[in-house]
């Protein structure tokens, strides 16, 4: 049974409350996200000074979420001057009670769980249960529990140890059991100290500290000299294993992460000890670690807009799994305006893994905290342009060809004469199936053929070199290469749930041009 801090003042039967939330189990997580002993969920527990990240959980360290506890029971008995009231508050929330208190104008407890929806039924139930146990609790023989014998207080020796030390390494030096370990450092949900800080201070079974403090430093194996390392944003850990020659699933057990999550830029990971490449080495590795084979080029469809920033570079970013456009904005220093301005993005959808974001940022960005496409491997064209349609077509081994249409024909009948099922040519055309055709009306037509009837073709459109897409800055210029099967389209030139693009002989729209700082981000006097 945890202890509350007598510093703080409040009852030590509180202790009962956690009892009822979680069963004095650290590791009790609601499906709400509230976790620990005392059930903080993330918000709170960093507003009472828990840390709550990748490597460290304080809510279910015994001591200090017991102080927090504390804390934050006692700020709820100052503002409501009433156990009952508080526990409420503790479950159902501040706000949820002061509405009760108002809506039926009484600051009873009791009163309020009277009448029809005065408190939520979970709430009505929870304080005479922390009441019950209480009674209980004071009463073990008169309940039938005098067999039962109060655990006694947490007892341990305290060692210090490196950042990024694993427990299981704490243990062998300590001749115990690495469960022991775990238990006594709950907090520690991965199975080490954090890497991302200095040395911590460790639970040790009591009477080891000794015995740890001679045998830790001969110890050490191979396996346990590791170096940290800050995840770029964009990049994965595996990105981070290929860079560096690594196994992705040795370095993913060594995280303590499971074989499908991600984790967010700026966090901070161990990797084994080795010849630690330069800056600009490791983020070009980087690249092409998450870049696609080098026998394929993206092919990158823009908005048909132009932007010129003074001190500003063009660059891409592919997205991954978790992205959302705050994550993206905030990683490179831009606004969500901007990031909406320059992409064919929808602000209500969700970012798709694998879509290719244009960029403006700053000289004096710092590239390498950013996970780049090699721009050399990008072939970047206009949306809906001629040469991107053509590019399209070609990535399917077609050819794209305009076909004017004579007094006679339909949908199906092109179709057949260029190898085509009609319901795609009605497709590719936006027209419905049974739609009919004017004489010289333009029909697109994507032939397999690698013979076309030219008696029927007007004029292909083959790309052809031309002005980079977009109309950035000479940095960012890509010149257009002639279509091949192993380009791939970015799945960023069909974000947003937009309909097909026009042609540019469909388009009317001008192009935009933007001159001044993107919103938000930085331009270098």
């Amino acid at each position: 049974m945890p202890r509350l801090p007598t510093r703080e003042g409040v009852p030590k039967d509180l202790v009962y409350l956690a009892m009822v939330e979680s069963g004095f189990d650290p590791g009790a997580l609601s499906n709400a996200g509230a976790g620990g002993v005392w059930q903080f969920i993330k918000g709170a527990a960093r507003a009472y000074g828990l840390e709550v990240s990748y490597w460290v959980d304080n809510r279910r360290d015994p001591e200090r979420a017991a102080e927090a506890a504390a804390r934050y029971l006692k700020d709820l008995y100052v503002r409501f001057g009433s156990w009952p009231l508080a526990f409420a508050a503790y479950n159902a929330g501040y706000g949820a009670v002061l509405k009760s208190i108002a809506r039926y104008n009484t600051n009873d407890f009791w009163e309020l769980v009277r009448h029809e929806a005065g408190l939520p039924w979970e709430t009505t139930l929870y304080v005479p249960k922390i009441l019950a146990c209480a009674v209980i609790g004071h009463n073990l023989n008169a309940f039938g529990f005098d067999a039962v014998a109060p655990d006694p207080p947490l007892a341990y020796d305290v060692v210090e140890v490196a950042p990024g030390t694993a427990l299981e390494r704490v243990a062998r030096a300590a001749g115990v059991a690495v469960e022991d370990v775990q238990n006594l450092n709950p907090e520690l949900i991965r199975g080490r100290t954090p890497p991302d800080r200095g040395p911590s201070l460790l639970r040790v079974p009591p009477g080891v500290g000794e015995a740890f403090a001679r045998n830790f430093h001969k110890s050490a194996t191979k396996s346990d000299q590791l170096e940290a390392v800050v995840l770029r944003f964009g990049e994965t850990l595996d990105d981070l294993a290929k860079a560096r020659g690594l196994s992705a699933r040795e370095l993913r057990k060594l995280n303590g992460l499971g074989d499908s999550r991600e984790l967010a830029g700026g966090t901070t990971v161990v990797v084994p000890l080795g010849p630690r490449p330069a800056e600009d080495e490791l983020a070009a590795k980087t690249r092409e670690a998450s870049a696609p084979p080098a026998e394929e080029t993206i092919l990158v469809a823009v908005p048909d807009r132009e932007f010129s920033y003074e001190g500003r570079e063009r660059v891409f970013y592919q997205t991954k799994s978790a992205d959302t456009l705050e994550d993206v904005a905030a990683g490179f220093e831009v606004s969500i305006e901007n990031l909406l301005e320059w992409n064919n993005v929808d602000p209500e959808a969700k970012l798709q893994e694998g879509m290719i974001l244009q960029l403006f940022i700053a000289e004096d960005f710092d590239r390498n905290s950013v996970a780049l496409l090699d721009p050399a491997k990008l072939q970047v064209v206009t949306l809906g342009s001629e040469e991107f349609l053509a590019l399209r077509a070609a990535q399917g081994g077609k050819t794209r060809l305009s076909y004017k249409a004579k007094p006679g024909d339909t949908l199906a009948k092109i179709a057949r004469r260029y190898g085509l099922r009609p319901n795609d040519l009605a497709r590719i055309n936006r027209l419905s199936y049974n739609a009919s055709l004017e004489e010289g009306q333009d029909v697109i037509v994507y032939s397999p053929s690698p013979e076309l009837p030219r008696e029927h073709a007007v004029g292909h459109t083959a790309p052809g070199a031309r002005r980079p897409a977009g109309g950035a800055s000479d940095a960012a210029h890509q010149r257009a290469r002639p279509p091949s099967a192993s380009t791939k389209t970015s799945a960023a030139s069909q974000a947003g749930g937009k309909p097909a693009s026009k042609t540019t002989s469909q388009r009317s729209a001008p192009k935009k041009t933007a001159t001044a700082a993107p919103k938000g981000g930085r331009t270098k006097k």
